[in-house]
């Protein structure tokens, strides 16, 4: 089996036909970075030996003899929605999320489709909205959620599950999620003005009208991964009058030059409030800490995290539920 764990060092293993066997991934941005392996003498096995800390995930391919290979020694490969299929490792104090799995007893919200206009082009938007447990039977009015890549947060990050388990265990308020698919992800969600124009002009009014909402900026929150981060805390600068929270999930904050951060430098403070998350085997640890660094000297009191993980969906899973904990606690859910 590969890799071997031993306390915080990974030895990968290879035994095959291959000459020239290389380690890539998230330990080197998937990058070729000369992490050769290195031929044990007389016995056609060859290895490679690095340390990682002890609550890390990692996901990772070989190269051999050029080509680009899962590792045949792991039986761990998921695909994790960013680059196709990886093998993946573990470390002795990594702990999954516990909220990603229905249990016995929880009551359960439900999943509706969200019939949404065409656009121009007369293109459609795939989009469904979750209603928490009891909303049918309650005149009460909810937070609500507008979360890029929504249909990848609920399929790839078991969100409706996560959301029933954290009210069920009162860390949160009962809320409602609006999931919404791009239709063109990197044209929306590269700053694109016109589209949170839509969502603030178009889309949240619709919502407010048709579920019962908490229609106010401090109850209503723009969430996503990547490019998706990067469109909330996007829309959130422009429209602060609508989305005062912001859940951003390796933000892509890098894009333009680095202009998001020139603009939030620029525009005045506002009410909103942050939780941010990056993983440390990812190209976007530095220019988060510098998104950081310009919220905090804007004077914003941020929540910000960084994790031993790399740019995929089992990371954001693992992290979505401090983050809508922390956005949206109950005063029960805060004293734990």
């Amino acid at each position: 089996a590969s890799p071997i764990i031993n306390g915080q060092h990974a030895t990968f293993v290879y035994r095959g036909e291959g000459r020239d066997v290389e380690l890539v991934g998230e330990m080197s941005d998937w990058q070729s970075r000369g992490l050769k392996f290195t031929p044990l003498d007389g016995t056609g096995v060859q290895y490679y030996s690095m340390q990682f800390p002890a609550d890390a995930r990692i996901e990772y391919q070989l190269i051999v003899d050029g080509k680009w290979v899962l590792d045949p020694l792991n039986q761990n490969k998921k695909d994790n929605g960013v680059g196709g299929e990886n093998n993946y490792l573990l470390m002795p104090r990594y702990k999954a999320t516990n909220y990603t799995r229905a249990r016995v007893g929880t009551k359960r919200g439900r999943i509706e489709p969200l019939d949404l206009p065409a656009d121009p082009q007369g293109r459609k938007r795939e989009a469904r909205i979750y209603l928490p447990p009891g909303y049918d039977q309650s005149k009460a009015h909810y937070p609500t959620i507008y979360m890029s890549d929504g249909i990848e947060y609920l399929e790839r990050a078991s969100a409706n599950v996560m959301v029933d388990n954290l009210i069920a265990a009162r860390r949160i308020q009962p809320l409602i999620l609006v999931c919404l698919a791009p239709v063109e992800r990197n044209k929306e969600y590269w700053m694109n003005r016109a589209y949170v124009d839509w969502l603030t002009a178009t889309l949240v009014p619709m919502i407010d009208a048709k579920y019962r909402t908490k229609a106010a900026a401090s109850a209503r929150a723009v969430a996503g991964v990547s490019l998706g981060g990067l469109i909330s805390i996007y829309a959130a600068t422009v429209h602060p009058e609508v989305f005062g929270n912001v859940l951003g999930q390796s933000s892509a904050v890098q894009v333009n030059n680095e202009q998001m951060l020139v603009e939030l430098r620029a525009a005045p403070q506002q009410s909103i409030k942050w939780y941010l998350e990056v993983g440390r085997y990812e190209g976007l640890l530095d220019v988060n800490r510098k998104l950081k660094a310009a919220l905090e000297q804007k004077g914003y009191r941020i929540a910000y995290r960084e994790v031993n993980a790399g740019h995929n969906w089992t990371h954001w899973a693992d992290e979505l539920a401090e983050g809508l904990s922390y956005l949206f606690s109950t005063a029960e859910g805060s004293r734990r």
